[in-house]
């Protein structure tokens, strides 16, 4: 399962980027899908570098 999370929060912060570089935002919107993405991509590296994908 931890491997199909890695999978997903790369997808999501893909489409993140895409979404926002398509439509305007508040910036506080923005901050907020911004730290959402990030604290996937942190948990994904962590997944990642402890070996927990197997």
């Amino acid at each position: 399962m931890n491997l199909v999370y890695v999978i997903l929060a790369m997808a999501y912060l893909v489409l993140l980027f895409y979404k926002l570089l398509k439509r305007s935002y508040s910036k506080k919107q923005k901050a907020v899908y911004i730290m959402s993405g990030m604290s996937a991509f942190l948990f994904a590296g962590f997944i990642m570098g402890w070996d927990l994908y197997f």
